[in-house]
């Protein structure tokens, strides 16, 4: 039995979810989403101490990923409080399929994911004429 009574054919996406949650329930990287306006978003990491050349950013069908491409070294100082992570990652966020990446850009340790929708014409509303 469906928790969501009015849905049909969601039982691929909402198992989806529900996997997506279990596997990315670590808080590394810690991130925001924001909605800029009514078809456009903007998702905020916040990556001290990585550089540009070391995150990649894929989007693969409706599934957005942000992933460390450095390997992680053990660090030649003695640190007294270690706050600043340099572990690798990846963080996947599930996005609309009719969600498309517009740009990405990193200043001053914030990696911005600004992302649109573009709804396809044949998924704008229809009006049917009643014979």
């Amino acid at each position: 039995m469906s928790n969501f009574p009015f849905s049909v054919g969601y039982d691929y996406l909402l198992n989806q979810i529900s996997n997506h949650q279990a596997s990315n329930a670590g808080g590394f990287p810690p991130f925001n989403i924001v909605k800029l306006e009514e078809n456009q978003y903007k998702i905020e990491v916040a990556l001290a101490g990585i550089s540009k050349d070391e995150i990649e950013v894929v989007q693969e069908d409706n599934v957005l990923k942000v992933r460390s491409l450095y390997e992680t070294t053990s660090p030649t100082s003695t640190y007294y409080h270690r706050g600043i992570s340099n572990k690798k990652f990846t963080r996947e966020f599930i996005v609309e399929r009719d969600i498309k990446v517009k740009s990405v850009s990193h200043k001053d340790g914030l990696l911005t994911i600004v992302l649109t929708k573009e709804i396809p014409e044949q998924k704008k509303p229809k009006r049917f004429s009643i014979d």
